[in-house]
């Protein structure tokens, strides 16, 4: 009797010290996923904070499939939606938290913001909603890696750092001064989206996001802002713009940022409009007193200008107002290329191609045509220094990318065309392609871990289009 309440004593204890390491098993795991949430919702409030609204999405996402019940990661995406002007993607997002979230209140409530914010109603009903939103696709490592990319991909941050070829969600766009084309690896599927049959108007500045493409119609020095989607279907006239000056207008964090005039020095205002074209917000009315300005280039987060210092760098939100100069209110501005007043006088162009800065100079007519010739220069933003591009005597610059280690740029002289890609710091130069005897024009830009070359003829019509995998370079 003993030896038998002796063998259920130690039954028992077997079971409650099981029992016990069950639950600290199960809090622990709580506690981890816990850890994991909150330390994804810290990283998106960073990132959102910056305006680095891509990666702050993709925390919020990482977030929501770790408690999917809870609708702080949806009310919170649908933030960074509004705040980049996409209406039905951060609609999408709500309704997905409308069927996940035990709470109801603040997604409603943020639903309801959104439909008084747009001119029209938005019917949840008709929108695609976005695959990342299910946890099923999320189970593996890849399958983030993968996601992550299809975000980036997605909101345009793969695209290229020029105004004609772009790599968006599995199609490579790329237009020339009249037609709007996609493909997805080879010219002989291109299919023609958009085609203007009419030589007084002129296609410039092709911008993609939200799946839709945006691009300008010139005519008679006059734009009007177009939309058309991905599949080239729902042609939309967005907006009027009257004059504008191209190298100004781009799409950055979901706004369409242009500058209303040819002439940097007219007081005319810099203006920021919603993807739908239909709300100008933020829209700044030029007073007070401004440093002289050659050119805007933006990115995620900062602005690039000249002022009578030289080239200067600033954060996008330090920006009150632009006309005639640019006024900053920030103690942060940054003098990253220092100019003589001669060079800002001939200053001419500023880009930038991920850590690269490019810009140039006006020096002149070219001897054999009326052409304005330019002197380019890069400087590295990371090693701050300048990189020499080595061009040929009387050659221009014809195309300029870069990734990673690498710079890409063409040179042209006497009807010779040639491709080089140099190393940032080993100064190490190789020739990737070269075209005698030719006529025609050449872009190229680096999209999807490719190289891809347009080749326009005269008239810079686009007549074949070539790929060439950088990972065989």
């Amino acid at each position: 009797m003993i030896h038998l309440f002796k063998t259920k004593l130690k039954t028992l204890h077997k079971i409650i010290i099981s029992g016990v390491i069950i639950i600290l098993i199960i809090c622990s795991w709580m506690l981890f996923r816990h850890f994991r949430y909150q330390s994804y919702i810290k990283a998106a409030e960073a990132s959102e904070k910056e305006e680095q609204y891509v990666d702050a999405v993709i925390y919020y996402a990482m977030a929501s499939h770790i408690k999917p019940k809870e609708e702080t990661p949806y009310i919170k995406m649908a933030d960074c939606y509004v705040d980049r002007s996409e209406m039905d993607q951060a609609m999408a997002i709500l309704s997905v938290g409308k069927m996940q979230s035990k709470n109801l209140t603040q997604i409603n409530k943020k639903m309801n913001e959104i439909q008084d914010f747009v001119d029209d109603d938005i019917d949840v009903n008709t929108i695609e909603i976005p695959e990342y939103t299910s946890s099923a696709q999320l189970k593996r490592k890849s399958q983030v890696d993968a996601f992550i990319e299809e975000m980036r991909t997605y909101n345009g941050e793969n695209g290229a750092d020029n105004h004609w070829i772009f790599y968006y969600k599995g199609y490579y766009y790329y237009a020339d001064l009249h037609t709007i084309y996609r493909t997805k690896n080879s010219k002989s599927d291109t299919e023609q989206l958009f085609h203007i049959n009419n030589d007084s108007y002129l296609l410039s500045n092709v911008m993609i996001a939200n799946n839709r493409i945006y691009f300008l119609l010139n005519q008679a020095g006059n734009s009007k802002l177009i939309s058309i989607k991905t599949d080239g279907s729902d042609y939309a006239t967005l907006r009027d713009l009257g004059v504008v000056n191209p190298n100004s207008c781009t799409i950055c964090n979901g706004w369409i940022n242009y500058y209303n005039s040819l002439d940097y020095n007219e007081e005319k205002p810099f203006s920021r409009i919603t993807l739908s074209g239909k709300k100008n917000l933020r829209s700044q009315t030029p007073t007070g007193n401004y440093n002289q300005m050659a050119t805007l280039c933006f990115d995620r987060t900062d602005v690039y200008y000249a002022n009578d210092k030289g080239i200067m760098k600033s954060n996008r939100k330090d920006i009150q107002k632009i006309a005639g100069g640019i006024e900053v209110n920030s103690k942060d501005e940054q003098c990253i290329i220092k100019l003589s007043s001669k060079e800002l006088d001939n200053l001419q162009h500023i880009y930038k191609y991920g850590s690269i800065l490019l810009y140039s100079f006006e020096i002149g007519k070219s001897e054999s045509s009326d052409t304005t010739v330019y002197d380019w220069h890069a400087y590295d933003l990371d090693q701050q220094e300048k990189i020499s591009l080595n061009l040929s005597k009387n050659a221009s610059l014809s195309g300029f990318n870069a990734l990673g280690d690498w710079i890409y740029y063409g040179e042209e002289v006497n009807q010779h065309w040639t491709l080089y890609r140099k190393n940032r710091f080993t100064n190490q130069t190789d020739k990737i392609k070269e075209i005698s005897d030719t006529t025609d024009n050449h872009d190229f830009s680096i999209c999807n871990d490719n190289l891809v070359i347009l080749y326009e003829d005269e008239d810079y019509n686009v007549e074949n289009i070539e790929f060439i995998n950088l990972t065989t370079l």
